[in-house]
Formats: C-alpha cells, structure tokens, sequence
C-alpha cells in the first residue's frame, strides 16, 4: 500500500483510498493543500479513527499543549476524547466512521460541559456532513477530520460556558489524571 504521494505505507490504522475530486466550493479553502488524489480514508474502525486523533493532539494542533483523556462517562452518555488546553477550556472530540448525524447528537450533549465541542469524521464522511453545515452550526458543534498530516477544522466550533460547571471540573480533573500531555510541533 502507498500514501498519498506514492510512498509505501507501513502503518496499520488506515486503508488508502480514492477521493473523488469534490474540492471545490466552501471547503477549497480549508482542505487547500490536501489535494493530493488519495488520502487515509477508511479507518478500519472507530477506534483506530480515535488513535488517529491522539496521535495528531499529541503531535501538536490548533489547540496546543493538551491533557487528554478517553472515554469520559458521565450521566447522559461517553464522549471519546476530552481535552483540555493550557488555557484552561475543555475540548470534546466524538468520533464516528460514518453516523455523523449521531455524533452530531452526541457532540451537542457534550456542550453541558465543555467549552467546545467536535464531530471527528473520516474525510469522505466530514465531506458528506459538511453539506449539513447549519445542523452544526445551530447546535455550536464542529467538525473535523483526521488526516496522515494532522486534523483539519471544516467548521470551528464556537466557546461556550458549559450549563454543568460541575462536571466541567470532572473532566478536568479526569484528564489530569492519567490523562497524556502533547505537546505542539
């Protein structure tokens, strides 16, 4: 197997697959400079599609230095990946292969605790949700996807105050401990 530029593939998380040619439109701007014709696409499964994620959070992005943690339980359900920043806000990442309509649902419930809040896709699906940008929007949810290169925002998921303060705390406490420190590039 060979990535998107035509060197072998040697890890295991990601098959390589074609893309049509969609990039036109409103998402030029964001996915400029990751044309090339094949991408990792077809995570082999839900899992791997998140380790693909702490692995792009630990090697730095947007957010910075994070603690991280997986699989945060609270009443109302388990959200993926919690982060928290330097600055103090907790980041919710909710990651599908497909259903993006129910990580959407799942995303928006995370905004009782945290400052901000993301739908993980693999890139084809994030194309196809990306058509429904004001479902995102209207619930203050966004979307990204996760690339060999890192992740990309395809909508920025605006701050705000999570309604439960005190399960802010909780996660923050439950990302500190045990959580993994990443550090940016």
């Amino acid at each position: 197997m060979k990535d998107s530029f035509g060197a072998p593939r040697t890890s295991r998380h990601c098959a390589t697959v074609t893309l049509p040619n969609v990039f036109s439109g409103p998402t030029h701007h964001v996915l400029n400079g990751l044309r090339p014709s094949k991408f990792e696409v077809n995570y082999l499964s839900e899992d791997v599609l998140v380790e693909g994620l702490l692995s792009c959070l630990k090697k730095g992005s947007r957010w910075g230095p994070v603690q991280v943690t997986r699989e945060f339980y609270y009443l109302r359900g388990r959200t993926d990946v919690v982060a928290l920043t330097l600055s103090g806000d907790v980041v919710a990442f909710e990651a599908k292969l497909t259903k993006w309509r129910w990580a959407l649902h799942q995303a928006y419930r995370n905004t009782c605790f945290a400052h901000s809040s993301y739908v993980v896709l693999p890139p084809q699906t994030a194309l196809r949700a990306f058509r429904h940008a004001v479902e995102f929007e209207r619930r203050h949810v966004g979307l990204c996807s996760v690339f060999e290169d890192g992740i990309v925002v395809l909508l920025d998921a605006p701050r705000v105050e999570p309604i439960q303060p005190w399960l802010t705390r909780r996660s923050i406490s439950d990302s500190g401990a045990g959580g993994i420190v990443a550090h940016s590039a």
